[in-house]
């Protein structure tokens, strides 16, 4: 009876238990919606420790056995074929070395994983004979990178054997408004140094501009200076108040800035590698100053010899943006900005801001050149980007609005005349 009860009682306890550690909200071991898991890098600022998470290696193609390098925390699997069947998992111990049952301690750190493999086989071998073994790795360990110069966020970052240049600026949030990112400078452990221009992989994909990493790399990103050949590329601010809403909002997202200039590079090169060739730049009426004097550059022209012109130190670029719009005012119901349409003239835009009676005719309509400030007459004009349109009232209409103007006047300085005697 007593055992009958003491196990009934034990069943009633177990139960509670279950249901009590049911209820409990423990932390999930990898939660894929966390942010730091989108990418391959992690910075803790709290708790700097590698975690180890089972997150599938994010690499851009197979493991190069000949150039990854071992080191600490990577991870190995030993598999034995024949007639003694095993499976030994394994890591590069912090001191570079790995210990096998039987086998002992290896030292493998510094090596190629090719060479790596061939030292645990070598020694594998010895102790089984008439074997097949196989050595892969299975983890790439993680290692600490500095960044430091004109980044976002610089500090300590941990990294991994695929991982690229590249991908630790991102993760930093970016190189600032006055990084020279051309001579990106990476100073390794044994005190060799590589410089890379990472224009050149983000323009043309060159790889080699963007190498791998390794542990305790110092990434380096110098200042623009001064003293070496640069150009100065000018804002948008001259023409940005006169634009309304979204026009305005897009013509502020200029380049405004100082940039190295590189030897013998010519304003097609300059202006590609800054990213000023986009869709929202005017490219038809660039403006470039050279000690005081101005000239007018259209890229678009055909055969326009520009694409080859040299820049000089000190040379100012002027980059407008484009201007898809028509301004319209004067005697119109809906006078602002209008959509600019190839090939509409004056009388079609007129006509989407909607005459009033007390309109001139179309002959009388007022054109004014973004380009150049010309004053044209005719509602047959072709209108061009940002051009304005002015649509003044009829002669006998401002007529009428000068004596609505003049007899209030007239009648009371008659009436002080006649009070006066």
């Amino acid at each position: 009876m007593n055992k009958f009860l003491y196990s009934i009682s034990l069943l009633t306890f177990m139960a509670c238990n279950f249901t009590w550690a049911q209820t409990q909200d423990y932390p999930p071991l990898f939660d894929p919606q966390q942010k730091k898991y989108e990418t391959s890098l992690e910075k803790y600022y709290k708790d700097r420790s590698i975690i180890r998470l089972p997150v599938t290696q994010v690499l851009e193609t197979e493991l190069d056995s000949m150039n990854y390098l071992v080191g600490p925390g990577d991870q190995f699997k030993l598999t034995v074929f024949g007639e003694i069947e095993k499976e030994i998992n394994f890591e590069i111990l912090p001191e570079g070395t790995i210990i096998l049952p039987t086998i002992g301690e290896l030292k493998v750190n510094g090596k190629s994983l090719c060479e790596a493999k061939k030292i645990i086989i070598e020694n594998t071998q010895k102790y089984y004979v008439k074997s097949n073994i196989a050595v892969n790795i299975v983890g790439l360990r993680r290692f600490r990178i500095y960044l430091t110069g004109e980044v976002n966020k610089p500090g300590t970052y941990f990294a991994q054997g695929s991982d690229r240049l590249s991908d630790i600026i991102e993760i930093a949030e970016g190189i600032t408004d006055w990084a020279d990112d051309t001579q990106i400078e990476i100073r390794h452990e044994d005190s060799t140094r590589q410089f890379c221009d990472l224009t050149q992989f983000y323009l043309y994909g060159d790889k080699g501009q963007n190498p791998s990493l390794k542990g305790g790399d110092i990434i380096y990103i110098k200042s623009i200076n001064i003293n070496d050949s640069y150009v100065i590329v000018e804002g948008t601010a001259a023409i940005t108040s006169k634009l309304e809403g979204e026009v305005k909002a897009a013509a502020e997202e200029n380049l405004l800035g100082i940039y190295p200039l590189r030897k013998d590079e010519n304003l097609y090169q300059f202006l590609l590698r800054i990213g000023a060739l986009s869709k929202k730049a005017d490219l038809e009426t660039i403006r470039l100053i050279r000690d005081n004097n101005s000239m007018e550059i259209n890229l678009l022209e055909p055969n326009t010899t520009y694409f080859s012109f040299k820049l000089k130190h000190r040379d100012k670029i002027y980059i407008p943006p484009l201007i898809n719009r028509v301004f319209i005012q004067g005697e119109v119901k809906t006078p602002g900005a209008l959509g600019y349409y190839a090939n509409y003239t004056a009388i079609d835009y007129v006509g989407m801001a909607g005459a009033l009676e007390t309109a001139v005719s179309p002959k009388g309509y007022i054109i004014i050149r973004s380009k150049t400030g010309q004053k044209i007459k005719g509602g047959d004009t072709i209108i061009e980007k940002g051009d304005t349109i002015i649509v003044e009232k009829k002669g006998r209409e401002v007529i009428k609005d000068l004596f609505s103007i003049i007899t209030p006047v007239i009648s009371l300085a008659i009436s002080v005349i006649l009070l006066s005697r």
